[in-house]
């Protein structure tokens, strides 16, 4: 068997066209969201995350508990919204 020039340049082309293809396919994080049950922003944001390829857990929470686990993990409370996010160990506000 006799490889061409032209078969191996076609077969590189066809790998490197398709290398970028390879990072669509991997998974979107989790984002594990706190969130209030009677918000309609939290559900918008809820909506919107998976819109755009996370995989998305959900919390309800409000009150006490809400502002304590945020005051727990970092977040000022002049920064503290209705709902949260935590993903790969950021939290988002």
């Amino acid at each position: 068997m006799h490889i061409t020039r032209r078969q191996i340049l076609t077969a590189v082309a066809g790998i490197a066209s398709a290398a970028p293809l390879a990072a669509f396919a991997q998974v979107a994080p989790t984002i594990h969201v706190l969130k209030d049950p009677n918000c309609g922003c939290c559900r918008a944001w809820v909506a919107i995350l998976r819109q755009e390829g996370f995989r998305v857990t959900e919390e309800r929470s409000f009150g006490t508990l809400m502002m304590r686990h945020k005051l727990d993990n970092g977040i000022p409370q002049r920064m503290i919204s209705c709902h949260t996010g935590e993903i790969e160990g950021y939290m988002i506000e």
